[in-house]
């Protein structure tokens, strides 16, 4: 729990976590009971820690603050292993103001996803770079699932540009809709 109008931060480099029945380490951000209107930030850092053989994720990270105004989380994951989990080697449940880092993760052989980032409510920001995900029982595939409800759009030298989330049939009408041709095809 985050005290109101404080921030809270927790380093964690070279550790290891195997073989728990659970989880190899959970983490829980949250807003104090009653919190104030002041808020509060986390700063998360994880470096060259190892997750395996844990009977479910190997590290689960979920924000718990999603519903209170003023709170923020910051995480960074370098070089993380994750191997042999029974679920996910790495899940991230970012909701609203929560961004993290991910990378030089090689997570491989866990029952779940390799890394599988969700979100309760309005989702956070996850960055991926320089990781390897080989292997592992969850979803054949990569999934990347982008949804943005409220469908950033604009006109710019005569251009239409649209955020990666917005639905093709939005994108379609609003081209219509401003005098565009040729965007019919994604309706």
């Amino acid at each position: 729990l985050g005290p109101d109008g404080v921030d809270a931060s927790l380093e964690v480099r070279g550790s290891t976590f195997a073989g728990n029945g659970t989880e190899g380490l959970d983490l829980d951000l949250a807003a104090a009971p009653l919190a104030g209107p002041n808020g509060s930030r986390f700063q998360i850092e994880l470096e060259e820690c190892t997750f395996e053989l844990n009977g479910a994720a190997g590290m689960l990270l979920d924000i718990d603050f999603e519903l209170v105004a003023g709170w923020s989380a910051d995480v960074s994951l370098r070089g993380l292993y994750a191997r042999a989990n029974a679920g996910a080697g790495v899940h991230l449940d970012l909701d609203w103001q929560a961004t993290a880092l991910v990378q030089r993760l090689l997570s491989s052989a866990n029952g779940g996803d390799g890394l599988y980032v969700s979100s309760e409510s309005r989702p956070g920001l996850a960055v991926v770079s320089s990781s390897a995900l080989v292997g592992n029982g969850g979803f054949d595939g990569t999934v990347v699932l982008m949804h943005d409800t409220h469908g950033a759009m604009s006109i710019d030298a005569g251009r239409v540009y649209a955020g990666a989330g917005v639905a093709s049939p939005k994108v379609a009408r609003f081209a219509a809709t401003h005098g565009f041709e040729g965007a019919e095809f994604l309706a």
